[in-house]
C-alpha cells in the first residue's frame, strides 16, 4: 500500500527467467502424486532416456552405487525427457534410489531436486527430440561373429509344462468360441501355481514345482473367472481349494479341512489392462519384476489390445507384440495370451485359423490351438488340439470333457478333462481336416474339405497297425475316444468307398488302396 509503484515498461529490461525457478513447488502434494499414473509416464519416456538410467529403474537393489549419483542422473534424463517436477518425482519416489524414503521431509527434498533438475534444463535450452535420437543412435548393436555368438554359451530351452510350454516363451492359447481355450488358460495356471500336471496328463508336468503366475482377464467377469477356478482347483488340488474340504470320519463326524497353502496366483479381473499400452507395458514391467512370476496369461488378445488394428502386422507386432516379448525375455517369464479363431474349414495350419494378422503366428514359440470339438448326447465334449512348440516337434491330442453340473443332492461334476491319442496328420505339415463328427448316414455323401468321405478315420486305422491286419470295432473306437457305434458307422463309409475292408466286425486298409 505504502510502497513504491512499478509500471509493465519497468520489466521490460529484467533478464528471463526458466518457469522451474519461480514454480511455487509447496502446491506438490501426496493428493496432486496420487493423481499421476507414473506407469503412463514412465512407458511415454522410457526411450528418451539413456540405457543406464532404464536399468537403474528396473534395479532392484542399489548393490553398494552411490545412490545420490544415480538418482540425480535420473532426476536428469527425466528432465531432458520432458518431464514436469511432479512426474519426476512420481517416478523416483518408489524406486531404490530414493535416498530420502521414510525421512519426514521426503516430498520436500523430492521436489527441490527434481525442480532443480528441470531448471537446468530450461536453462540449458535442453531439447528432448534431440536427447532421443542420441540414445537409439547409441543402441544400435556392434556387429557380431558366429565365433562370438557360440563363445557366449546359449542355454538349452527348457520346458515350464513338460511336453506343453517352454521357460520365457511366448505364444497362444486359441479356438472357436465354447471350445474350452479359456479353461485350457486357467488350468495351465494353475498347473504352474500348483505344480501339478496339466489336464490332470502325467506327461504333462510342472517342471521344478509350484511357481508364481500372473493372471489378466479382461473378458469375462469376476464371478464366472471363481467359478470356472474353483471347479478346476478343488478337482486338480483339492488339499488346496480355497473354501477347503470336508471329511466323514469312522464315527460319523464330520471335519472341515482348510486348505494348506495359499496359492502363488495373482489374479487382476476387470482392470482395464491394455497390452499395447506403453503404460500398462511399464506397469507388467515392474509386476513381472516384483512377482517373479513364471507364467503371465492373457485372456484375450481382443479385448486387451486396444486401439491398435490386429490385421496390420507392423503395428501390432510394433506395439503390442514386440514389446511382450522384450518383457518376456527380460524377466525369463512365459506369456500366454487367450485369442478367438476365424471361422475356416480346419486344413490350415492351427495358426493361421487366428483372427489377425499372419504375425500373430509368427510370433509364436509355444501354442496350443483348439482346432474342432464334438460333443455327444450326454453332453460330454472332445476337442482336438493341436500343440506348436519351437522346442518340440507338433504333436496332436484330443481332450475329452464331461459336462460340469450340479447334481440334486449337492454333489458336483467337477473339471475332468481326459487327454486321448493324436488324430493324424495328412502329411508332416498340415494337419488333417476336420474330424468327422458321429452324425449318421448323412455322412455317406459327404466328403470333408474335399476328401473322400471316410478317408480320416481310414488315415487313423492305418495308424494303429490296420494296413496289416483287421482290427475289431471295438478296439478302433476305444483308441478314438468314441462310441462304437458311430465308429461303426464312419467305417462303413470308408468301406463303401473303397478305403477299408470289412471281415465280420473287424476292419483294415483296403490292400488295393494305394
Amino acid at each position: 500500500m505504502d510502497g513504491p509503484r512499478y509500471t509493465w515498461g519497468d520489466f521490460d529490461d529484467l533478464p528471463d527467467i526458466g518457469q522451474a525457478a519461480v514454480e511455487d513447488i509447496d502446491f506438490l502434494d501426496e493428493g496432486l502424486l496420487s493423481r499421476v499414473d507414473r506407469h503412463a509416464v514412465w512407458g511415454r519416456v522410457r526411450l528418451r532416456v539413456s540405457r543406464p538410467v532404464r536399468e537403474y529403474m528396473g534395479a532392484r537393489s542399489a548393490d553398494g552405487a552411490d545412490r545420490s549419483d544415480v538418482l540425480w542422473q535420473i532426476e536428469r534424463d527425466l528432465a531432458d525427457a520432458g518431464c514436469s517436477i511432479v512426474e519426476i518425482v512420481a517416478i523416483v519416489r518408489p524406486t531404490v534410489w530414493n535416498k530420502f524414503a521414510g525421512r519426514n521431509d521426503e516430498l520436500k527434498r523430492l521436489k527441490s531436486e527434481a525442480a532443480k533438475a528441470v531448471a537446468q534444463v530450461v536453462a540449458n535450452g535442453g531439447d528432448a527430440e534431440g536427447v532421443l535420437e542420441g540414445v537409439e543412435e547409441a543402441q544400435k548393436p556392434n556387429i557380431q561373429w558366429l565365433s562370438d555368438v557360440i563363445a557366449q554359451g546359449i542355454p538349452r530351452p527348457k520346458w515350464l509344462v513338460r511336453g506343453i510350454w517352454a521357460k520365457g516363451t511366448c505364444g497362444f492359447i486359441s479356438g472357436a468360441p465354447k471350445s474350452y481355450k479359456s479353461w485350457f488358460g486357467l488350468d495351465l495356471a494353475l498347473t504352474i501355481a500348483t505344480g501339478k500336471s496339466f489336464l490332470d496328463d502325467p506327461q504333462h508336468s510342472m517342471v521344478g514345482g509350484p511357481k508364481p503366475v500372473l493372471m489378466l482377464l479382461e473378458e469375462d467377469d469376476k464371478r464366472l473367472v471363481l467359478a470356472r477356478l474353483a471347479q478346476i482347483l478343488e478337482a486338480k488340488d483339492p488339499d488346496n481349494f480355497w473354501h477347503g474340504q470336508l471329511s466323514v470320519g469312522a464315527d460319523g463326524q464330520v471335519t472341515w479341512h482348510g486348505p494348506t497353502k495359499s496359492l502363488p496366483l495373482a489374479l487382476h479381473v476387470g482392470h482395464g489392462f491394455i497390452a499395447s499400452d506403453e503404460g500398462w507395458q511399464a506397469w507388467l514391467d515392474e509386476a513381472m519384476a516384483e512377482g517373479n512370476f513364471a507364467a503371465v496369461v492373457i485372456d484375450t488378445l481382443g479385448t486387451t489390445a486396444g486401439d491398435i488394428d490386429t490385421d496390420r502386422a507392423g503395428e501390432v507386432m510394433g506395439k503390442m507384440l514386440r514389446p511382450l516379448k522384450i518383457l518376456s525375455q527380460k524377466h525369463d517369464c512365459a506369456i500366454m495370451i487367450v485369442h478367438h479363431n476365424k471361422k475356416g474349414d480346419g486344413t490350415k495350419r492351427g495358426g493361421q485359423d487366428m483372427l489377425g494378422s499372419v504375425a500373430l503366428h509368427a510370433w509364436v514359440e509355444n501354442a496350443i490351438y483348439v482346432r474342432e470339438k464334438q460333443v455327444d448326447r450326454q453332453g460330454t465334449t472332445t476337442t482336438f488340439v493341436e500343440r506348436e512348440s519351437k522346442q518340440a516337434p507338433e504333436y496332436q491330442f484330443r481332450v475329452k470333457v464331461p459336462r460340469m453340473v450340479e447334481h440334486p443332492d449337492g454333489s458336483r461334476t467337477l473339471w475332468a478333462p481326459e487327454v486321448l491319442s493324436g488324430w493324424g496328420h495328412t502329411d508332416e505339415d498340415t494337419p488333417s481336416p476336420r474330424p468327422e463328427a458321429a452324425k449318421g448316414s448323412t455322412e455317406r455323401s459327404a466328403a470333408p474339405s474335399g476328401r473322400v468321405a471316410g478317408s480320416q478315420i481310414a488315415f487313423e486305422l492305418k495308424q494303429m497297425g490296420g494296413d496289416r491286419r483287421f482290427l475289431p470295432v471295438d478296439r478302433i473306437a476305444t483308441t478314438r475316444g468314441q462310441s462304437v457305434s458311430a465308429t461303426r458307422r464312419q467305417l462303413d463309409i470308408a468301406v463303401d468307398n473303397e478305403l477299408l475292408e470289412r471281415d465280420g466286425d473287424s476292419y483294415r486298409i483296403s490292400q488295393g488302396d494305394s
